[in-house]
């Protein structure tokens, strides 16, 4: 399993932010939390609903999001889409100076 495959995206549930699948729990909500210092420990004890592959995927992600600078123009959820439509290979990098946003 991917980090991308513990992520889901429905306009239905929180407003149609990228949650952790099978949870209410927002990637930004986890993304928070790491910034102001918890531990994935700590985390996952605060949501209950989350494991610790699920902060480590998060991690991963965020980790991955900044292989592509800001002026290549994909943002986060460009990304994350462009990474499930390539099925977990390397998405084209021609903006991005070669470097492949796509952990493996």
């Amino acid at each position: 399993m991917t980090w991308s495959d513990r992520f889901a995206r429905d306009p239905q549930t929180c407003g149609g932010q990228t949650v952790i699948k099978g949870t209410r729990v927002t990637l930004r909500t986890v993304l928070a939390s790491l910034a102001e210092g918890a531990t994935p420990a700590e985390i996952v004890r605060d949501f209950p609903s989350l494991t610790d592959g699920d902060v480590r995927a998060v991690i991963a992600f965020a980790a991955a999001s900044t292989l592509c600078p800001p002026a290549c123009g994909r943002d986060s959820a460009t990304l994350l889409r462009a990474t499930r439509r390539a099925r977990h290979q390397p998405i084209s990098t021609e903006k991005c100076g070669g470097v492949s946003p796509v952990i493996r």
